[in-house]
């Protein structure tokens, strides 16, 4: 697969440079929401209860979708740098409103405001992110080198976890940490304010390469079914890991009645949380989305989520809600969630928008990020209130609601794998879609390329060809010595040239073949030149 290795001598200096700076944004990020959460889920916890979330996932449906198109909105008028550098000034100047607030008044009602800026704050950081690697890299870059930023992320929150751990003890009162937090604003906003000195030439361009077509609106777009069944996908994957979310925060806010002990818990179990994404990132997420594809990327997440929940059914009956055992497999099905979420469910969506045209992909990803997920939150939120009312029910309803919602989740994963691939066949057909814009990173879309060689039309062979060429696939010499034996003489020709090109050792039995086989002049003198 493509790499580093392919540029000019001296080039990768200038990508590490660059790398350097957005990981150190990414670490700073994951600090500061690491440092946000525990203080928010401490302090709103001890002070509301479980019971009170359902109202942060109402206000984040309702905000997030304000504040996302106003940002969006902005983002027409002002340049990616200066919006960045403004949203992370006010964050620092909020968090330092919020310390005063709360250490000086019995303003407790801001920690509910801490609570949702955490949903909004992770959206608005990998937007910056997002947007400052989409102008310093291109697409094989960005393929190589942003999981390394979005690790940098993890790394950061990891670190943020053990920090507020350990300083849960000797800062005193739990809002403290936010002074901390403060500390990890201002060194995102170092790194970026150097970033855009050193690359401001590109950070304030729109993008390397502009669509010449227009995007549609997302109403028009949801007409597409394909689109739609993105869209429900990912906010069934959003509902799943709220409620996972929701009962995590129960449990724990059951267990640990104090705001300090359940700040040193919760740094502790973001650390744990965090540390079981990083070595699955690196290990493994990779390999096994490589290896069995979309499918297996769409299906995984919510597969496991739902098994885990029929275990907690099982167990809950066997030995009741108190149990330790039924309490550590409700934290671990929020830690499975994550991680999978991060090594197969992101990956996947990302990979599913590149059957969509280019000038489409933003209204669309933007439209299911910035408003469809924040609605499924809200979504959640009126539920909980709904069940909170009803008397009777407990927790185990919400687990057999959790699980019915995985259950649509997995059918829409089967449902987008197939509009998928139908949909990127019919793209790469109608020419719609640049073959550099496609990534050919896992089996899925790499076997629907090579479906191509099926065909006995040469120029969606040739496509087919081209494609894998430009992304430095390891298998595409294999691929011409299957072809070279094509009944269609000027298919044949075409991958003899191709051969003789990249001068493949290996194929010189099937030219032969050939050369003895050749009907006509100019497959005879394909042959004698491969």
């Amino acid at each position: 697969m493509a790499d580093l290795s392919s540029y000019e001598p001296g080039t990768f200096r200038r990508f590490n440079n660059r790398l350097v700076f957005l990981i150190g944004q990414s670490v700073s990020l994951g600090i500061l929401l690491a440092l946000l959460i525990v203080t928010a889920s401490a302090l709103f916890l001890t002070e509301f209860g479980s019971q009170a979330l359902p109202y942060v996932y109402i206000a984040v449906a309702i905000l997030g979708a304000i504040v996302f198109y106003g940002f969006a909105e902005i983002q027409r008028r002002w340049k990616l740098p200066a919006l960045s550098i403004l949203t992370l000034s006010l964050t620092a100047l909020f968090f330092l409103l919020s310390w005063i607030g709360l250490t000086f008044t019995d303003a407790t009602w801001i920690s509910f405001l801490l609570m949702i800026s955490f949903s909004l704050l992770i959206q608005m950081g990998f937007i910056i992110l997002g947007g400052q690697a989409g102008r310093l890299f291109d697409v094989r870059q960005m393929k190589l080198l942003f999981p390394r930023v979005v690790a940098g992320f993890a790394i950061g929150f990891m670190v943020g976890g053990f920090m507020a751990a350990i300083l849960a003890g000797f800062v005193g009162q739990i809002a403290n940490l936010l002074l901390f937090g403060i500390v990890a604003a201002l060194s995102m906003l170092g790194f970026l304010i150097v970033t855009d000195r050193r690359y401001h030439s590109e950070l304030v361009q729109a993008g390397t390469k502009q669509s010449k077509t227009t995007s549609k609106p997302l109403w028009q777009l949801l007409a597409k079914r394909f689109v739609l069944v993105i869209v429900l996908y990912q906010m069934l994957s959003a509902m799943a890991s709220q409620l996972l979310d929701f009962m995590m925060l129960d449990q724990a806010a059951a267990r640990f009645t104090d705001s300090q002990s359940l700040a040193t818990f919760m740094g502790n179990y973001r650390l744990a949380l965090n540390l079981v994404d990083i070595l699955f990132l690196s290990l493994f997420a990779g390999l096994l989305f490589v290896r069995f594809g979309l499918k297996f990327g769409l299906a995984a997440n919510p597969v496991v989520d739902g098994i885990i929940l029929i275990l907690e059914i099982i167990v809950l009956f066997a030995f009741g809600a108190s149990s330790g055992l039924f309490f550590w497999l409700v934290m671990s099905a929020f830690i499975v969630d994550i991680t999978l979420t991060d090594g197969t469910t992101r990956g996947s969506i990302n990979t599913a928008y590149q059957a969509l045209p280019a000038s489409d992909r933003v209204t669309v990803q933007t439209g299911v990020e910035g408003i469809g997920v924040p609605i499924a939150h809200g979504l959640i939120g009126i539920l909980l209130l709904v069940f909170s009312a009803i008397d009777g029910l407990s927790i185990i309803h919400i687990i057999y609601f959790t699980l019915f919602i995985t259950v649509l989740w997995a059918i829409f994963g089967f449902s987008t794998y197939r509009h998928y691939a139908t949909s990127l066949m019919q793209a790469i057909r109608r020419r719609a879609l640049d073959s550099a814009e496609i990534s050919l990173d896992d089996s899925s879309s790499l076997g629907l390329v090579e479906r191509l060689f099926e065909s006995e039309n040469l120029l969606e062979v040739r496509l087919a060809l081209d494609m894998l060429e430009d992304a430095a696939v390891e298998t595409l010499d294999n691929d011409l010595i299957k072809l070279v034996g094509n009944s269609s003489e000027t298919i044949q020709a075409e991958v003899l040239s191709r051969i003789e090109k990249r001068k493949i050792q290996a194929a010189l039995p099937g030219v032969r073949h050939c050369l003895v086989s050749a009907a006509n002049p100019t497959s005879v003198a394909s042959s004698l030149r491969a």
